[in-house]
């Protein structure tokens, strides 16, 4: 029996997790915007924005895959650190892992080929 409450302990907590893991891929949106004000307040479920200024991209935005409701802001200017880079835009391949940790909990995932793996 101490079994099945621990399992039912470790399902409550990590429920948003496992949704996300079965649900749509992380697409990125086609058009980026120009800066961190144009990005809209409530995001497509699922999509990230690239923020480029000039030739060059700056930042991708998306909401955190733990659907706890945070965004994530992630610099993919390579002339300043830390930084990630796109390797693949469709479907989205980002590289190093995100790791965060917010009032929320930690969140550390990796997003290859659309899919979000937690780590």
């Amino acid at each position: 029996m101490p079994y099945l409450t621990r399992y039912r302990r470790w399902l409550r907590q990590n429920s948003n997790k496992l949704r996300a893991l079965i649900s749509r891929p992380v697409k990125l949106q086609s058009q980026p915007v120009t800066s961190v004000f144009d990005v809209p307040a409530e995001l497509p479920r699922r999509t990230a924005i690239r923020v480029a200024k000039g030739i060059g991209d700056q930042w991708l935005i998306f909401d955190c895959p733990c659907k706890a409701g945070h965004r994530v802001m992630l610099n993919i200017n390579p002339d300043s650190r830390p930084a990630w880079r796109i390797i693949n835009n469709k479907p989205l391949t980002l590289r190093p892992s995100v790791d965060e940790v917010t009032e929320h909990g930690r969140c550390h995932y990796l997003i290859t080929k659309g899919k979000v793996t937690w780590v």
